[in-house]
């Protein structure tokens, strides 16, 4: 049987989607001010004083046909119909290939609030080093079902397991890598970053519960109102990077339009299936076999958190990088794109040692 063709996507957004975005954001309604004392202003949530300047430059500056054509013309970008778990899914992705013929194929998968375009600032150091030394990649980015263009599944049950499926076809049967990296990463830093662990999960975390819970209730709220998805949004990016870092107000008007283009029940309901399923998913799975190499990059200010000795004895059999920084956090390709960049070809360097040790004992 053929493999499935990629198509390749550019993006169009109608013009009446627009328009309707347009609308609402020039009528919208905001809550009266709630003043909080001088460092506790995100206790309660976003406040005014964040969300006024970014509601001004949406209104009076920001051009999403200027984004739009940005995006066209810096990301290649295709899709592909695939099925897992019952379901017929068109998955979007960004393929870059390297013209390096030692290139290596590089997974790079996002999570929520982020999409595909956070590969954007790494992705030509990636695939074209300025040094003929330096290791280059082949880099492609997914988009989740659900989420940007990739279409949702329609029923429950579209778990972390079915979604790896589906890269799984990607990697090998459409694209045919017989091997990639996957792309994601974790933290440590013992007592401390455990203590910020406790923090996250005692007062940030509501999202969580409710995506994880209800997410078919919230999605109702966020698909209607645009500043509320922006307001939903920017509440999570606060904490998610150092403290010395400014979120640029089109950066997040350009993520709010993202996930206000893909209105599915499914971008929010992955936090349920996956709370569904998180024992047999972490810990009755096992940890991941030694053949397989696995590479952590540990950021200060991220929100998870596990220590060496715990990963090495229950994540993977085989941790063959591990490194820690003192900058950086959840986003890590916006903050510190050099780092990570460095991160990746360094883990490659290490996999393909071992892969010359095998050769040299066998």
């Amino acid at each position: 049987m053929p493999s499935p063709t990629p198509q390749p996507f550019q993006i169009s957004i109608p013009s009446e989607t627009l328009d309707w975005i347009n609308t609402r954001i020039s009528t919208s309604r905001l809550p009266t001010e709630f003043l909080q004392p001088p460092g506790k202003e995100h206790d309660y949530g976003v406040p005014r004083s964040v969300i006024d300047p970014i509601l001004e430059h949406w209104k009076t500056s920001y051009d999403w046909r200027k984004v739009e054509a940005e995006i066209n013309e810096k990301l290649r970008k295709f899709t592909v119909d695939l099925k897992s778990g019952g379901e017929e899914i068109r998955l979007h992705f960004v393929h870059h290939w390297s013209e390096r013929e030692d290139a290596v194929p590089l997974l790079f998968c996002h999570g929520w609030p982020r999409s595909f375009l956070e590969v954007e600032p790494i992705i030509n150091q990636l695939t074209t080093p300025s040094s003929p030394t330096t290791q280059a990649f082949h880099v492609i980015a997914p988009s989740i079902p659900g989420f940007s263009f990739s279409s949702p599944p329609t029923k429950p049950g579209f778990d972390i397991m079915k979604i790896g499926h589906l890269y799984h076809q990607l990697m090998q049967d459409v694209l045919g890598k017989l091997a990639w990296l996957a792309l994601r990463w974790m933290t440590a830093e013992e007592k401390k970053r455990l203590e910020r662990l406790k923090w996250w999960f005692t007062e940030e975390n509501g999202y969580f519960d409710m995506m994880g819970t209800k997410p078919l209730t919230i999605s109702y709220s966020l698909s209607d109102s645009p500043l509320g998805h922006l307001a939903w949004i920017r509440d999570k990016l606060t904490h998610l990077v150092s403290p010395t870092f400014h979120w640029p107000a089109p950066t997040v008007i350009t993520w709010t339009h993202l996930y206000l283009f893909s209105p599915h029940v499914a971008t929010f309901s992955i936090y349920r299936e996956s709370r569904l399923h998180i024992q047999d998913t972490l810990f009755d799975a096992g940890p991941i076999s030694k053949s397989v190499a696995v590479g952590f990059s540990s950021f200060p200010w991220d929100m998870g958190y596990v220590p060496r000795w715990w990963a090495e004895g229950t994540v993977a059999e085989r941790m063959a990088f591990w490194r820690e920084h003192e900058e950086g956090r959840h986003f890590p390709s916006l903050e510190c794109p050099e780092v990570l960049v460095a991160d990746v070809r360094d883990f490659q360097e290490v996999v393909e040692e071992g892969r010359k040790e095998v050769k040299r004992q066998g």
